[in-house]
């Protein structure tokens, strides 16, 4: 599970994908209110990780669904993500 700063609007993801890209789509998608965010990603691989920047407006307690793809649209990483203040 990822966690987010919601009272920041960059957050920074940092993953071990299947695959290491240089340029990715991410799909974050709300759980509660059932909708879609799509955020095109710059990657960078150091040591093992994929690291991406995004601008994302959250609310303290919102969990999401996070999906990566690559360019070619195969699943790179999926996994779950929490909004809190308490990181």
């Amino acid at each position: 599970m990822k966690l987010f700063d919601p009272t920041d609007t960059t957050h920074t993801l940092q993953i071990i994908p299947r695959n290491y890209v240089s340029s990715a789509t991410m799909i974050l998608r709300n759980e509660l209110r059932q909708t879609e965010t799509t955020h095109s990603l710059t990657c960078t691989n150091t040591n093992g990780y994929l690291t991406a920047e995004f601008t994302q407006n959250m609310t303290e307690g919102q969990s999401f669904e996070i999906e990566v793809y690559d360019t070619f649209n195969n699943l790179l990483y999926r996994g779950k993500a929490y909004a809190t203040t308490n990181i």
